[in-house]
């Protein structure tokens, strides 16, 4: 993935935690049992937990191709967003007319619910995939954990620098073509695109939006950082033995190149 997706197709809302309530585990058990408790999207692990509540992490979006042959290496028909709705209407939320998603995922391919839930925000990224940006923000989150490690002080600190100097008004206002005489917000910003005719939209898009970004929010996401952390401990063996962790060495290397860059916030204490 390399951008956000920024609009979401309005069937995705009621899919949300937020929407189904008390009955969202209820049908999210069996299609991420379904798909043996991975992303569909990543096949990152996301294991139930293993608590009286055994719950799962893993959101649930609409399934978007359509189930008909193409011819050769053809992608996939995509279904407008009237006929997901119908689709869940008609046959009900389960692994036909759904699939399980990671949260970091899911947020990024639905950019305007994750505004609304403050789930994170957008911020000037061009030098990295939005793919990339989440794996930095995972790795990030997971260093921060990391008990009697020096870096993770530095991990916590990058953690809410990067979207205060990436996200900032008046960049974000240039780089976005937004008048210099309005307060730029990724909500007013996204509700005016959305007022635009199809097509001048896609031609701005393309334009403008092709250099932002999602960036999660920190706090948001914190009770996920342990439990990624135990996740990937399970599949790297000693990594609590040496400092530079896999995870560590993982999230310095990022860190690095978008210093050298001079992208990144470096911490001069």
């Amino acid at each position: 993935m390399k951008t956000p997706r920024l609009f979401s197709p309005a069937v995705a809302k009621t899919l949300l935690p937020e929407s189904l309530g008390a009955d969202f585990q209820r049908v999210m058990a069996p299609v991420a049992k379904e798909a043996r408790h991975r992303c569909e999207l990543t096949g990152f692990p996301y294991p139930q937990t293993q608590d009286k509540e055994n719950h799962s992490w893993l959101m649930l979006e609409p399934r978007e191709e359509m189930t008909v042959a193409r011819a050769g290496n053809a992608k996939p028909l995509i279904k407008t967003p009237e006929q997901l709705a119908q689709d869940i209407k008609n046959q009900g939320i389960n692994s036909k007319t759904v699939r399980a998603v990671c949260p970091l995922y899911f947020w990024a391919r639905h950019t305007d619910l994750a505004l609304s839930f403050r789930r994170g925000s957008l911020v000037f990224a061009p030098w990295i995939s939005q793919t990339e940006l989440l794996q930095f923000f995972r790795a990030l989150m997971v260093a921060s954990t990391q008990k009697g490690v020096p870096a993770a002080t530095d991990a916590r600190q990058t953690l809410y620098k990067f979207g205060a100097l990436f996200g900032n008004g008046s960049t974000l206002c240039e780089v976005t073509g937004f008048p210099e005489d309005m307060e730029w917000t990724a909500t007013g910003w996204l509700k005016s695109v959305r007022r635009l005719p199809a097509r001048e939209r896609r031609t701005y898009l393309q334009r403008f939006a092709v250099n932002l970004r999602f960036w999660p929010d920190p706090d948001a996401f914190k009770p996920l950082a342990p439990y990624w952390a135990k996740v990937i401990k399970t599949k790297i063996g000693k990594a609590e033995q040496v400092a530079g962790t896999p995870w560590m060495n993982h999230y310095q290397s990022y860190l690095r190149e978008l210093q050298n860059k001079n992208l990144a916030p470096v911490n001069k204490a």
